[in-house]
């Protein structure tokens, strides 16, 4: 239960506008933070379905 819990969280960076890495990259991109999140927010939710599944077969 932790790997998962630990690759949710660090997937969850990705999700979150005002994260410090969205505001990173939405800062050298020079566009807003949400439209970063808005693009970013499927690959995400699939990295995140993709890596407890992974998990829930492997252990």
């Amino acid at each position: 239960m932790v790997p998962v819990m630990q690759n949710g969280a660090s997937l969850g960076l990705f999700l979150s506008p005002i994260s410090p890495v969205m505001v990173g990259v939405a800062g050298v991109a020079h566009i807003k933070s949400v439209d970063l999140l808005k693009r970013t927010a499927v690959p995400v939710l699939v990295a995140l379905l993709t890596s407890c599944v992974g998990i829930w077969i492997l252990y």
